[in-house]
């Protein structure tokens, strides 16, 4: 049985995969409609995967869960590109 296509229209604004050793990282930021959705995915060794999602209201949210994120020391450069293009991406959507 095949999996239904989502009718939302889901576009991803930015990506970050980070490999540490054999898990990845996965980092993804979504804009549906005029909101903004952050997808962080772990790939473990042994191919267990876990998922957050949070849906972005401000940016204070995505910046807390991705500086709270273990390997973010590893990742700082392309976090933080990433939230300074969304930042200039939430100005521009509120005028």
């Amino acid at each position: 049985m095949r999996a239904k296509a989502n009718p939302v229209d889901r576009r991803i604004f930015a990506e970050i995969v980070h490999n540490h050793g054999k898990k990845t990282l996965q980092v993804r930021v979504y804009r549906e409609y005029n909101a903004f959705v952050c997808e962080r995915v772990l790939v473990e060794r042994d191919g267990s995967i876990y998922t957050q999602t949070l849906a972005v209201s401000s940016l204070d949210g995505i910046t807390s869960l991705l500086q709270a994120d273990p390997y973010y020391p590893e990742m700082r450069t392309r976090v933080d590109f990433l939230l300074n293009r969304l930042a200039s991406e939430m100005v521009v959507a509120e005028t």
